[in-house]
């Protein structure tokens, strides 16, 4: 594989292509149904004033992580985050580890969670979401 062609399959993420998320450089783990493990390695524009994870990018990987779950039984869905809550313990540093889970799922909406964890394992962040579940061209906003 060509190196364009590496990068490009590495911001494939399980299977959609979001620039908003190769920008940040967030990578996929582990996909399976009912849940998604990803990472974000830190790096200073990610930072906020206090050399730490800028708020605003720990709640996108949540959401992400979240997201991801929400169509991990059908990698043809794809979501829209509905409600989010978040729950800040402690500043992220390094690597950012997401796991997030459904708790429930049906047809139209799945609600789940996720914690960040920083490298050490601590606990940095969680939180809960409920996220509309869309088919690619049914115009019910899936752009």
């Amino acid at each position: 594989m060509a190196a364009a062609d590496t990068a490009s399959a590495a911001h494939e993420f399980f299977g959609v292509h979001v620039p908003f998320l190769a920008w940040l450089d967030i990578h996929g783990l582990e996909w399976r149904p009912g849940e998604a493990r990803i990472e974000l390695v830190l790096r200073p524009e990610l930072h906020n004033s206090l050399s730490a994870a800028h708020g605003g990018v720990v709640c996108t990987v949540l959401d992400v992580a979240m997201a991801a779950a929400a169509r991990s039984d059908d990698p043809a869905m794809r979501v829209v985050t509905v409600d989010m809550s978040v729950q800040f313990m402690r500043p992220g540093i390094g690597t950012l580890l997401a796991v997030g889970r459904t708790t429930t799922v049906t047809r139209s909406f799945a609600f789940c969670e996720a914690e960040i964890r920083d490298p050490a394992g601590l606990l940095v962040a969680r939180g809960s979401g409920v996220f509309k579940r869309v088919k690619p061209g049914r115009g019910d906003g899936d752009g």
